[in-house]
């Protein structure tokens, strides 16, 4: 099984995946990606609406 890797950036700040992500393909792969940046959005949107 493929390991995806996926590092952030946030204001300049680089956040490497170090570890990595065993999925199926690179279908699963985008999947992971959205989700991951939903939950993302979902934690910085309290910040940006005050």
């Amino acid at each position: 099984m493929p390991r995806f890797f996926f590092d952030f950036t946030d204001t300049g700040q680089v956040f490497p995946d170090l570890k990595g992500t065993d999925l199926p393909d690179l279908e699963a792969a985008k999947e992971e990606a959205v989700r991951a940046l939903v939950e993302i959005t979902k934690d910085k949107l309290p910040q940006l609406v005050r």
